[in-house]
């Protein structure tokens, strides 16, 4: 028997990496349903890839997710677009950061280097990337399920996780159950159910909403030119498949969990937008939502973590590229487990 805790991405992932494993497979989640978690509070982007040191495996797994991600949502019918992003600078020290992401992500990934920005969008010039697009999370993530042929089990807090080379003991809303093998895909949960002390504080990201109609189409995303090695992409504009335009995140530290968008916060996210959006004004917003990054640290670039302890595998600190990478990471979740 293997089990699996948590049903976001990540989960959804390695268990339609163990379809074919010949074992009785449970996904146990403490929520009443799937996806409620971290994996429902983002930005639902698939990315090309641009920012990640080479060799890590954020760009590996981004790069092979990528692929595996649109061909997944085209065979299996998942609501997703292509929508490109433009990465816009506004005066030449931009553009070199612009130059700088080029020359950093050009050999893999196409960019093409231009002056013509979508009407409505201000900038001296942008990077255009056609591989980055936007999907539905949620339905990834039940399709992902229902193909594994999973039982999916809401309702189930894990802790106490025991690992040995013969078997895993863990306790399910307070009694001890045992299993063959494991997988820790709990988000923000992972590091404290995996033994760790859990990462303080945490990395906040609030949205706005755009509530107006703007007055022009807009059909791809657009980022601001920020160093790659920055802690954060910057107030971007992104869609959601309804449609909507959103801004955000924007990255603070705070010490407790609250999912209340700060209303303090809008000017700065109109500071932000307003100079790629020249249209937009402050009355157009609206509060959207907050989601939190499942960090292992401050705000130094830290990869993805696949921790192995017996027969237990905790996937740690999966935070952005998690999605475009879940399922080149469910594969190599399964394969480090031998299944």
């Amino acid at each position: 028997m293997i089990v699996i805790a948590g049903a976001g991405i990540v989960g959804a992932a390695i268990a339609y990496a163990l379809r074919e494993s010949g074992h009785d497979t449970f996904i146990l989640e403490k929520e009443r349903h799937m996806g409620c978690g971290i994996s429902s509070r983002n930005s639902g982007v698939i990315h090309a890839g641009l920012y990640y040191p080479r060799e890590s495996l954020k760009e590996e797994l981004c790069h092979a997710g990528r692929q595996r991600l649109y061909a997944f949502c085209r065979e299996h019918k998942v609501p997703h677009k292509k929508t490109g992003k433009y990465v816009v600078a506004q005066n030449t020290g931009e553009e070199e950061i612009l130059y700088d992401i080029l020359k950093h992500a050009g050999h893999r990934v196409p960019l093409n280097l231009t002056t013509e920005l979508p009407e409505g969008v201000r900038g001296t010039k942008a990077l255009f990337s056609p591989e980055t697009g936007i999907l539905d999370v949620t339905s990834a993530i039940e399709k992902m399920i229902e193909l594994s042929g999973a039982t999916f089990l809401p309702g189930q807090k894990v802790a106490c996780v025991q690992s040995s080379n013969r078997h895993v003991a863990f306790k399910v809303n307070g009694e001890t159950e045992t299993c063959s093998y494991f997988f820790n895909a709990c988000g923000l949960g992972a590091p404290l159910l995996a033994g760790m002390q859990q990462p303080k504080p945490h990395a906040k990201g609030s949205y706005f909403q755009i509530a107006v109609q703007p007055p022009y189409p807009i059909a791809s995303l657009i980022y601001p030119a920020v160093p790659r090695k920055s802690s954060s992409l910057g107030t971007h504009l992104t869609i959601d498949m309804q449609g909507s335009l959103l801004l955000g995140p924007n990255l603070r530290w705070v010490d407790e969990l609250d999912y209340k968008v700060d209303l303090s916060e809008k000017e700065a996210f109109f500071k932000s937008a307003s100079r790629f959006l020249p249209w937009l004004k402050i009355g157009h917003l609206e509060p959207g939502y907050v989601g939190y990054r499942p960090k292992l640290a401050g705000p130094e670039f830290r990869d993805f973590m696949l921790k192995k302890q017996g027969r237990a595998l905790h996937c740690l600190g999966i935070e952005s590229p998690g999605i475009t990478s879940s399922l080149a990471l469910g594969e190599k979740a399964r394969e480090m487990m031998g299944l």
